[in-house]
């Protein structure tokens, strides 16, 4: 089995070795016993690599341990629930990116590490074939990131790269923030020929009225719903519900997403933002082929036309120029 080697690494362990013995044994009351294997391979394989980055900025060994005790803490979280086994690639490659922003574990060891690991939480549940991916782009455009807000706001323009269409809505304000450089890289790294404003605030790219596929489907198989449902929209966000479930609707080319909510009682939703007499208008211009009359439900949004059907789980969405 290998072994740390790095100097500064194995002298923090030896110094504080009461201290990181007694969290190991914290954490395998918590999650059960850990493999001493699977703890050596991550200090050797993972967390040296960032240790030795983090040391060549000529930190204090008190800062120094600081981030060695986040980064431990952490591995041992992500080892005890699995995720770092179970997702191993994942873990092993988004946290190689740290090698890259050293000093955001000095500033800030324990947000950097939470922002990090709950960015692949949220991949994994939206977008779960994009993950490597995202670290991809993310390490694209690491070389022009300073700090951790500006790590937070990559990471979000990443994730809806990778699919994540609910995240749109806040980039074009969060992108105005970064500093000119940041902003540049990210503009070639969304191969944006146009401004800003074309990259994140079209939601297509088109210059007649395309299908853009479906979403939802029979919660039974493996979907959302447990009767046909139908669209609205409520404060400019469109809404989809059946006699029990509500979800907020996100769509556009890099992706869709349906996020649960509160507050809003199934029954209460009124259907559509489009009246009914307008249906076969709209309707038409989208698919000429379609029975107007199993159409139960539509929205018109900017760049989207989004209907459901009568006898259907899905969701039917068409782009269209603005």
């Amino acid at each position: 089995m290998e072994k740390v080697t790095y100097a500064p690494l194995i002298e923090d362990l030896k110094t504080h070795s009461v201290l990181y013995n007694q969290m190991y044994g914290q954490y395998s009351l918590k999650y059960g016993h850990y493999s001493a294997g699977h703890v050596s391979e991550w200090m050797v394989k993972v967390i040296e690599p960032i240790v030795q980055c983090i040391d060549e900025l000529g930190i204090s060994t008190e800062n120094l341990h600081i981030a060695i005790r986040s980064l431990y803490t952490h591995a041992l979280k992500l080892l005890g629930s699995g995720l770092a086994i179970t997702y191993d690639d994942q873990y092993v490659r988004a946290w190689s990116l740290l090698q890259k922003l050293p000093m955001l574990l000095v500033k800030n060891p324990e947000e950097t590490l939470s922002a990090l690991n709950e960015a692949l939480v949220r991949l994994r549940k939206y977008a779960p074939n994009k993950v490597l991916q995202w670290c991809d782009m993310v390490g694209v455009l690491s070389v022009e990131i300073t700090s951790l807000n500006e790590f937070k706001i990559v990471a979000r323009i990443c994730a809806w790269q990778c699919g994540l269409a609910h995240l749109r809505p806040r980039l074009p304000s969060l992108f105005m923030t970064l500093p000119l450089s940041l902003k540049q890289r990210i503009m070639g790294v969304l191969k944006s020929e146009g401004n800003y404003e074309d990259a994140f605030k079209n939601p297509w790219n088109v210059d007649k009225p395309h299908f853009e596929g479906v979403a939802g489907g029979f919660l039974a198989a493996s979907g959302y719903f447990i009767d046909p449902p139908k669209l609205s929209v409520v404060n400019q966000t469109v809404i989809v519900s059946d006699s029990k479930h509500v979800y907020a609707f996100f769509a556009d080319s890099n992706g869709k997403t349906l996020l649960p909510i509160s507050g809003i009682e199934p029954d209460s939703v009124i259907e559509g933002n489009v009246s009914k007499s307008n249906y076969e208008k709209i309707v038409r211009k989208v698919d000429g082929n379609l029975d107007v009359k199993e159409v139960s439900s539509l929205v018109k949004m900017p760049g989207n036309i989004m209907f459901t059907l009568y006898n259907s789980y899905f969701l039917f969405t068409y782009s269209h120029p603005n």
